[in-house]
């Protein structure tokens, strides 16, 4: 037995539509901030306007008075420098504030000022090992020739040619204090 779809009551009197879109604004961070450098704010402004579909290129360019190859050489530029901020691992900043010129320039500032300060402290290392190390040669004298074979019993190693049996002492060959032999 097959079941039938039940036909939905239409309760309402609205009709299915979309909503229209709204107009999304500039960000305030970019608008509102003075130290940022204009051109590139209002660059940034044209080419986010015609990635979102807000503005046309041809309005866009004809508005700002640039040509169309320049509008397309900013957008690429824009879009190679979003891709190297964005790749994973890279040191972007990661707020609008960090990326500004004067945080950048603090930033530099204060690598400085940490690198003159190993600066004057390996100087006084260098200083003090001067002081306290005493004066000679930097490298060992050249020796001519091969250099010795150093042996772990302390004397040179006998040739497999010069092996003797072990000597018994004989009494004639040790001798004493008349100048005879022992017996």
């Amino acid at each position: 037995m097959k079941r039938k779809r039940a036909q939905p009551t239409s309760t309402s009197t609205k009709p299915n539509r979309r909503r229209e879109p709204r107009s999304r604004g500039v960000p305030r961070w970019l608008t509102g901030r003075k130290d940022l450098d204009q051109v590139a704010q209002r660059r940034t402004i044209l080419i986010l306007s015609v990635l979102s579909g807000h503005t046309p290129v041809t309005t866009a360019i004809a508005e700002h008075g640039i040509s169309r190859p320049l509008y397309y050489q900013l957008e690429t530029k824009a879009l190679v420098g979003m891709m190297r901020a964005l790749v994973p691992g890279a040191n972007a900043a990661s707020s609008p504030d960090d990326a500004t010129p004067f945080r950048q320039i603090v930033d530099l500032e204060e690598k400085v000022a940490r690198l003159e300060q190993d600066n004057r402290r390996l100087e006084r290392l260098l200083l003090l090992a001067r002081k306290v190390l005493p004066v000679g040669p930097v490298a060992m004298p050249e020796r001519r020739g091969r250099k010795p074979r150093r042996s772990t019993t302390g004397g040179p190693a006998p040739s497999p040619a010069s092996k003797r049996p072990a000597s018994s002492t004989s009494a004639s060959s040790i001798p004493t204090t008349a100048g005879a032999t022992a017996p």
